[in-house]
């Protein structure tokens, strides 16, 4: 009786989660975009950061070369840049239609505007604005 007990309740947790993860606003859904780039990218984890731009936003050479150039901009700041950029405060998020704004502000930078798209129903960055690699390289 026990285990059944735990099983639905591990169940019913789970089902808790999807559904307030599905419930997200755009403008959440947008915010956790750019969060999960920054964060990527201050791992150097070029896929995930990757993931989150447009297909336009990647350059001509694709996933393969963004994911390169993340993997390489990881490798040059310290653990400190590194935590800013991790960091990142997101606000003043815009919502209309399929395009979204929304301002990002790395600890101790000027705060950037970047532009999202919704692609396949899900939010992709179309710009970067110049603060990451900035940011990367200071500190």
């Amino acid at each position: 009786m026990r285990y059944r007990l735990g099983i639905l309740l591990l169940l019913a947790t789970s089902c808790v989660a999807v559904l307030s993860a599905c419930g997200a606003s755009d403008e959440e859904r947008v915010n956790d975009t750019v969060k999960r780039f920054y964060k990527a990218a201050a791992a150097g984890d070029g896929k995930q950061a990757c993931a989150q731009l447009t297909p336009a936003a990647r350059g001509p050479g694709g996933a393969p070369q963004c994911e390169a150039a993340i993997d390489q901009l990881g490798q040059l700041g310290g653990p400190e840049a590194k935590r800013r950029i991790a960091g990142v405060d997101v606000r003043r998020t815009h919502v209309d239609g399929d395009r979204a704004s929304t301002q990002a502000q790395v600890p101790g930078q000027t705060p950037v505007t970047l532009t999202l798209r919704k692609v396949d129903g899900e939010w992709k960055l179309e710009s970067l604005g110049a603060q990451l690699g900035g940011s990367l390289e200071s500190g």
